[in-house]
């Protein structure tokens, strides 16, 4: 229980420092210290804690603070994490129909943190298989059964990112609001398991500590 609050605590910390300074790029410190301020009212606890939790609810809180202002905050936001992260473009009609619901706009905002870590997958995972979310269950149970039946070889952790070696299968994620989320595939006789999960490791903590310097 104290390695999974700990575990919990750390993927907070993370969510709190990018949208942190994403907002203060957007806004400027001191009006990042209001805008805090008024969601921890609203909220009545940790704004960041709820973002982590439940999105939607952090969401809803934000668009009181901005009122008509959110749907254009949202999609600024959104934005800016895709040019960080050269992730896939959504057009206006898909943030516009994304913003008008709390839900879809706090879960969109995680999809697009989740997703950065797959363009790191890209960069030092050369030919490694990109996995969908919906891959995900299958994926985490065979390792289950891996690990029970003594199937594992290797398996490394870090702050947010693991990997894992079966039958000469390398799965590299995430874990992420309680999720272990497989984000690639590598299959490669001779590969050296070790020295890429070390790297996996330091760049998706790298990630999930900040957004990168412009």
């Amino acid at each position: 229980m104290r390695g999974e609050n700990a575990q919990k605590s750390i993927a907070v910390s993370a969510v709190k420092r990018i949208f942190r300074k994403l907002f203060k790029e957007l806004f400027g410190g001191h009006s990042l210290r209001i805008i805090e301020l008024r969601l921890k009212r609203e909220l009545e606890t940790d704004p960041y804690k709820v973002l982590y939790e439940n999105p939607g609810r952090f969401c809803k809180a934000l668009r009181k603070v901005f009122g008509e202002g959110f749907d254009l905050l949202f999609k600024t936001s959104a934005q800016r994490l895709i040019e960080e992260y050269s992730l896939n473009e959504l057009d206006n009609s898909e943030l516009a129909a994304i913003s008008m619901d709390d839900e879809k706009a706090g879960q969109k905002f995680l999809e697009l943190l989740i997703e950065s870590s797959k363009r790191i997958a890209e960069k030092i995972i050369y030919g490694s298989k990109l996995l969908n979310y919906r891959d995900k269950d299958g994926i985490v149970e065979l390792i289950e059964l891996a690990k029970m039946n003594g199937g594992v070889e290797e398996e490394v952790f870090g702050d947010l990112g693991w990997a894992v070696k079966v039958a000469g299968v390398m799965v590299f994620g995430i874990e992420f609001r309680d999720e272990k989320i497989p984000i690639a595939m590598y299959n490669r006789k001779y590969a050296r398991f070790r020295q890429i999960a070390e790297k996996w490791i330091e760049e998706t903590s790298r990630l999930f500590r900040s957004v990168k310097a412009r």
